[in-house]
């Protein structure tokens, strides 16, 4: 998927520069001319075969592919208000987040780093502290990932990003960036031996302190650790272990650390990030307080350093036991003289004991961990022998509150640490930032108290001239001025005034409900409204209004929502299984149906736009206003497809529930009308002349053979004509022989004999059993007779 172009404007926002793709997400530099300031901007952005970018510029998901790209879509979007959530220097930051173009995208702090991977390419060697440092940093980060029940899952170095400080930043939070584990091309993996168990082995914090022992691994010493697989395979063939530990021996606790990280049985690795930061601390430590009692040469540089390391950690265990466990009153660096570091050293003097006050105040400070109980300590004993490490501690809360107060780059950040460090480690920095922010906001001040002066400038300018084009001149020059709001509704009302005639003039031409609302959205004081609101009236299509959408088409009446019982009752003697169970049926949404059945006319209409394939004859009875017959339920879909097509409106066949709502009209006994001779008045049905033996005898028929004009008789409670009688009625029902199992919420029965379906409502040719209310029939889609025609009906939208 192609990025965005340089200059595109996203919500404010102007694209710089395309910087890289990762994963689903193409990443920008953005700028925000607002603030003044520069962005790093994230989309959601998947490659095909997910996704593709429109010609409007927005994303887009490829057709088949809409749920996985949905899902991703989410997957960014609860990302970025995690990361709003997660405030960490090292994990990303989000400080604002918004849907356009059918795409998510994150706005990030602009932060000017790039890819570990990249300094381990260029061969660039770090200090170890450096290593040390982005190790401490990257585990608190995933820590508070961790609390929050999430695995990152996926660190490597190309997720790990530093800027020129050394300070590390992950470029997600998991794996759904698409952070590639291996390159086979080079032989890297960096997944733990747990992402490679097919039986789905556990995975948790010692995961991710595998990924980050290994790419830290990578960084400081300039090649990949051996992959898992390969250290598995090869141990599981007998061989030795090719993971060669020894090349971190130089590195002491830092090596240490990233060995424990890298082991391959996972209860071998650190439970969490915050026990691994803490041994790795705490063996720092001891270290130190081994140097500055020793000699002041490098110790990295000794070749005894290893074991004189191994020595002296095993001794301060021992020794941190014995002061704990054990009642002996002697100071540590009395057991440290003891401890020979395989050279000669000057012990200086002695050491007196600590009292057994000095003893439980330092245990109490060090359980307690606080500013106030190390300088406590320090205020009371200040030639104590614990004086230095309580020094160490408060020099280790004093980073500790710097990284967290400086990560917020705000005055009142600076001066929280300034009140608990006055003349702590950074306090030149503190002051430093601090009037740095104070310069900045000083600038932007006198910048807004400026801009302010010229946008009320350039408005008693535009207001004094008070036309269109003074006041377009103002939007245009200032956007975001001021007085925008009031210059465009001053502008809409000069506008307004010209454009209230004309507007009105289009929406009578156009003469639907749509043009007439938008003319009274456009002008809610204009002229016209009453008429508008008259109109639209007019239009509406309320329940039993009749209306009708082309000079050719079916005069329609709107049907009102209801309920019925569909079917006959058992008490009615002429019942056949085919109309049982009776059952309630609910018509919830308005429809409207044909007041006549479809006509010749209407048909022959059809056929010369070629519309319908099919042109009936007529039995010589005639054409124009007599119902169509000799039309199959297929040569009916192509009618209603042409009508659909011509008015822009849904037409299609009733179905049985709608057509026997339409046709009841309230009436609940088996008789239209309410009475086998009430049924003579409304229908063209066999009477008693045509001597049929299934005639009905309580009508004289006027036409004993054929059809009859649509209308001759009178129309139901719904004001329908011919609903019994004349032609039967094809619906939109597949063949069923009951009403098992019916839809009861009035749509079509899609289920059954399909190659058949039913028709209602009996015809010329039809008696007394077939002319009731409930009576159907089937007959074979392609069935041609000069007894079948149908009538539509038309959705309405609410």
């Amino acid at each position: 998927m192609n990025p965005l172009a340089s200059g595109l404007q996203v919500e404010g926002l102007q694209v710089q520069s395309f910087l890289y793709r990762d994963g689903d997400r193409l990443v920008y530099r953005a700028a925000d001319p607002a603030l003044d300031a520069t962005f790093e901007l994230l989309e959601y952005a998947p490659d095909a075969p997910l996704g593709r970018r429109d010609e409007a510029g927005g994303v887009r998901a490829r057709p088949g592919q809409e749920d996985v790209f949905a899902a991703g879509r989410r997957k960014f979007l609860d990302e970025a208000r995690l990361a709003g959530r997660l405030d960490h220097p090292a994990l990303p930051r989000v400080v604002r987040v918004f849907e356009t173009g059918g795409s998510v995208y994150q706005l990030r702090p602009w932060r000017d780093d790039a890819p570990l991977a990249v300094r381990v390419r260029r061969g660039h060697s770090p200090d170890p502290d450096a290593v040390r440092a982005a190790l401490l940093e990257a585990a608190e980060g995933l820590q508070r990932l961790h609390d929050a029940n999430l695995l990152h899952g996926a660190v490597t170095p190309d997720a790990l990003r530093l800027d020129a400080q050394g300070q590390p930043r992950l470029t997600s939070l998991g794996e759904s960036a698409g952070h590639g584990f291996a390159d086979e091309s080079n032989g890297m993996d960096w997944r733990a031996p747990e992402q490679l168990d097919d039986e789905g082995a556990t995975t948790g914090p010692w995961t991710d302190a595998w990924g980050l022992a290994a790419t830290l691994f990578t960084w400081l010493t300039g090649q990949a650790p051996p992959p898992a697989r390969q250290r598995l395979d090869t141990i599981e063939a007998g061989g030795e272990d090719p993971f060669d530990r020894s090349v971190l021996d130089r590195f002491g606790g830092l090596g240490d650390a990233l060995e424990r990280g890298l082991r391959l049985d996972p209860r071998s690795r650190p439970a969490s990030m915050d026990d691994w930061r803490d041994a790795l601390e705490r063996v720092d430590w001891r270290l130190r307080m081994a140097r500055e009692s020793g000699d002041d040469g490098p110790v990295e540089r000794r070749p005894w350093l290893p074991v004189a390391i191994a020595v002296l950690v095993t001794g301060l265990m021992l020794a941190g036991g014995w002061f704990l466990f054990s009642d002996r009153e002697a100071p540590l660096e009395e057991w440290l003289e003891d401890v020979d570091l395989g050279g000669e050293r000057d012990r200086g003097p002695r050491v007196t004991a600590p009292t057994s006050e000095e003893q439980a105040r330092w245990e109490a400070a060090l359980d307690a961990d606080t500013l106030l109980g190390y300088r406590g300590f320090l205020e009371d004993f200040p030639t104590s022998i614990y004086a230095t490490q309580a020094q160490v501690q408060i020099d280790i809360l004093d980073e500790r509150a710097w990284e967290s107060l400086s990560g917020e780059d705000t005055r009142s950040a600076y001066s929280d640490y300034l009140d608990q460090f006055p003349t702590g480690l950074h306090q030149a920095e503190a002051h430093r930032r601090i009037d740095a922010i104070d310069a900045e906001a000083a600038r932007r001040e006198r910048e807004r108290v400026e801009r302010e002066r010229r946008d009320n400038l350039a408005w008693a300018e535009a207001r004094a001239a008070r036309s269109v084009t003074s006041m377009e001149r103002y939007i245009e020059a200032w956007p975001a001025g001021l007085h925008i709001e009031e210059a465009q509704r001053i502008r809409r009302e000069l506008l307004d005034r010209g454009n209230d005639d004309q507007a009105f003039e289009a929406a009578l031409s156009l003469d639907t409900r749509e043009a007439f609302q938008a003319y009274i959205d456009a002008f809610p004081r204009g002229e016209h409204v009453t008429a508008a609101l008259t109109a639209i009236e007019r239009l509406t299509l309320a329940p039993g209004k009749p209306f009708r959408d082309c000079p050719v088409c079916p005069e329609m009446r709107v049907m009102p929502v209801g309920a019925f019982r569909q079917g006959a009752s058992d008490e009615d003697p002429l019942v056949l299984e085919q109309e049982r169970p009776r059952r309630l049926v609910n018509i919830s949404r308005p429809f409207a149906a044909g007041i006549y059945e479809v006509t010749f006319g209407q048909w022959d209409a059809c056929v010369e736009a070629g519309g319908c394939s099919h042109r009936p004859p007529d039995n010589g009875w005639g054409r124009g206003d007599r119902p169509v017959m000799m039309v199959s339920w297929n040569d009916a879909q192509e009618y209603v497809a042409w009508l659909s097509e011509r008015t822009g409106q849904v037409y299609r066949l009733p179905s049985e529930s709608e057509w026997e709502y339409f046709a009841r009209a309230d009436t609940t006994g088996p008789w239209q009308g309410g009475s086998p001779a009430a049924v003579c008045l409304v229908g063209n049905v066999a009477g008693a002349e045509t001597g049929f033996d299934w005639q009905h005898e309580d009508c004289e028929d006027p036409v004993p053979v054929g059809t009859v004009p649509v209308g001759a008789f009178r129309p139901n409670k719904a004001g329908l004509f011919d609903v019994i009688g004349n032609v039967a009625e094809w619906t939109a029902d597949c063949m069923n022989l009951s009403y098992l199992d019916a839809p009861t919420d009035g749509s079509a029965w899609s289920r059954g004999i399909c190659s058949s379906h039913m028709t209602r409502g009996g015809s010329w040719v039809t008696g007394s059993r077939d002319i009731r209310l409930s009576s159907r029939f089937n007959l074979k889609n392609g069935d041609r007779n000069d007894f079948t025609g149908f009538r539509v009906v038309r959705e309405i939208d609410e």
